[in-house]
């Protein structure tokens, strides 16, 4: 404990920015998920903000949050998923026909293009899960690189997500899936101001 403390002090005197600083504390039944925000000090405030919705405890077999409920950045989303995988409501996560892992909301081409960058720019990047990720009759609504950079040049990350959420939730609703909420689009958002100032991104 002492160590990740230290660890957060020598981050936070740097001033620098991570959405990634999370750990995972016991097993099983009482398996807690702890994220912690280190950034600039301009967004402290949206960080909190961020902080409140992301602390995901499980206390009984069920979890607290189904997959179209938690959202986060993508290095997040692949822990939590592989401790929570065969619980009521994540047998299918990283399975073909289920889930198949997260889902960065601005695909991982157009976050290389548009940064130039890569690393830890894409494993901070905002990501959800949706159960018709990388079927392949489903491909337009999860990578279509050109559609996103278009609405990158007109309304920024800002404009990539909404558009993201509109369109997955159009397409759930007409199969009967999971609809994202409001709680989680917003959650989204908040994620990808923070991220896209942080990395010099135009975000509306």
């Amino acid at each position: 404990m002492q160590k990740i403390v230290s660890i957060l002090l020598i981050l936070s005197a740097v001033n620098s920015y991570s959405q990634n600083l999370f750990r995972f504390i016991g097993k099983g039944r009482r398996l807690k998920v702890e994220r912690r925000i280190v950034t600039r000090v301009q967004y402290h405030a949206l960080a909190r903000r961020i902080l409140q919705s992301q602390t995901l405890t499980v206390t009984r077999p069920v979890t607290v949050r189904p997959p179209s409920r938690l959202v986060g950045p993508t290095n997040y989303l692949r822990g939590v998923s592989t401790r929570l995988k065969g619980r009521p409501g994540w047998e299918r996560i990283g399975q073909s026909g289920g889930y198949n892992g997260a889902h960065h909301i601005v695909t991982r081409a157009v976050i290389k293009q548009i940064s130039g960058k890569s690393g830890e720019i894409l494993s901070n990047a905002p990501a959800v899960f949706h159960p018709l990720h990388n079927n392949p009759n489903f491909e337009y609504m999860f990578h279509d690189h050109k559609r996103q950079l278009q609405i990158y040049e007109n309304s920024g990350v800002e404009g990539v997500i909404i558009d993201f959420f509109d369109r997955a939730n159009a397409v759930s609703k007409r199969l009967g899936l999971p609809l994202y909420n409001d709680e989680v689009i917003k959650q989204a958002l908040l994620e990808g101001e923070l991220w896209a100032k942080h990395w010099g991104l135009k975000w509306n």
